[in-house]
């Protein structure tokens, strides 16, 4: 049966007959060669044959030639058998010493070759994917290239898959296994709705300390047919998320339909602390949501005291149809003070975006845009455009307040009706 998940990742046959690696390492021989070259030269004889003996020389090489900072991206673009090091070594003296372990607990070229084979015929399993390599403390996981959940019955991932997935979230403390896990699971929910059965707790105690980042339409969660218990757990997850510093705007109109848009305010209206519901809720809004709550529950915007969260409170009130000219004009000084310091990283792109999705419904709004546009940044030019455009379209729209019945008797020349 085909995998429920299917991994990518670098394998050694794969780079071998893709590149001419021996036309790449006669630049060698070049008596001035930029760094780049050099560590590439460095590592060529394992692209040429990845021999236990050659990934020793390839770490010692690159712990002593280049900086940590450029291993990951290294990483991407190696096999397996090298790249799961370099992922894991944080410093060149940690990588260094990872150099004088290899011979002995990291097998050599016919095993590589034999696990290769078996992962593409057979799969792999999680326990291979998460527990150390032969003798090693690296994992693969952490050289995953690409990930698809696209298996299973009706494409979903099956809940004993899911919660066998669930189990390693528990009990690992890797960083690479829990974001990937993490990514799976929330994949899943966004796409089936399909978390109600796992321990919201549990979610919230591991994102909570991951340091991947994550966007507001990950875990999209359907609440209504939630057990009261069970739906003030998922409401404080939600809360969670909505409070993560890594928390980014998706600015996209995917399965913005599907998030739980109305429970979540529901759930912030009776308790205005938990604002990582209502900074969901205002991205959520400026993708295109329309939002139901009371008007009092938001104002005065002043209350909120960081400007995420009262630039959260504005995107969710614009996105009412009962918005007003006057609360446009207070609304526009408040612009100054959502996009200055300690601001959303994304306030311009998510100020844009609302603006777009309900403006032309809500005419108030382009007081709004016309402030907005005195304060882009002049290098934000295709945000600057967009604006601009979504603009004219509503002067172009505006009523003018004259009688066209009156007007078009007169016969004036160059107007048109």
């Amino acid at each position: 049966a085909d995998s429920e998940i299917k991994l990518k990742f670098n394998s050694m046959s794969r780079a071998s007959n893709r590149v001419d690696f021996q036309a790449i390492k006669s630049l060698g021989s070049e008596s001035s060669l930029h760094s780049d070259w050099q560590l590439l030269m460095d590592i060529m004889d394992f692209y040429i044959e990845p021999s236990n003996s050659n990934l020793k020389n390839a770490i010692q090489k690159i712990s002593m030639s280049s900086d940590p900072e450029t291993w990951s991206f290294l990483a991407n673009k190696t096999p397996w058998p090298l790249g799961v090091h370099l992922v894991k070594a944080k410093s060149k003296t940690q990588l260094f010493a990872t150099a004088k372990q290899i011979k002995d607990n990291f097998g050599d070229t016919d095993q590589w070759i034999i696990l290769e084979k078996k992962w593409r015929n057979n799969g792999i399993s999680l326990e291979e994917l998460l527990n150390p390599l032969f003798d090693s403390e690296v994992t693969l996981i952490s050289v995953i290239r690409e990930l698809e959940v696209s298996g299973g019955e009706d494409r979903k991932i099956s809940n004993p898959v899911l919660n066998h997935l669930t189990e390693y979230l528990v009990n690992s403390t890797s960083d690479d296994v829990i974001n990937t896990l993490l990514s799976i699971i929330s994949f899943y929910g966004t796409c089936k709705g399909g978390l109600n059965s796992l321990d919201p707790s549990l979610l919230k105690s591991k994102i909570k300390f991951s340091q991947r980042d994550w966007f507001d339409r990950h875990f999209v969660i359907k609440l209504e047919k939630l057990s009261p218990e069970l739906l003030i757990e998922f409401i404080e997850f939600y809360d969670c998320l909505g409070q993560l510093p890594k928390l980014y705007f998706s600015n996209q109109d995917w399965e913005i339909k599907s998030v739980p848009l109305g429970q979540i305010l529901k759930a912030f209206a009776e308790d205005s602390k938990k604002l990582g519901l209502l900074r969901l809720a205002g991205f959520w809004c400026a993708a295109g949501r329309q939002a139901s709550i009371s008007q009092t529950v938001l104002a005065p915007l002043d209350k909120f005291q960081e400007p995420k969260y009262r630039l959260a409170a504005m995107l969710v009130r614009m996105s009412q149809r009962d918005f007003l000219a006057n609360e446009a004009e207070q609304m526009s000084e408040q612009l100054a003070f959502v996009t200055g310091d300690n601001c959303e990283p994304q306030v311009f792109v998510i100020l844009v975006s609302a603006l777009e999705h309900h403006a032309k419904e809500t005419m108030a709004l382009e007081i709004v845009l016309r402030k907005l546009l005195e304060i882009i940044p002049e290098d934000k030019w295709q945000l600057r455009a967009r604006a601009e455009t979504l603009r004219l379209t509503l002067l172009q729209a505006k009523p003018s307040g004259f009688d066209d019945s009156k007007l078009k008797k007169l016969n004036l020349p160059l107007t048109s009706f």
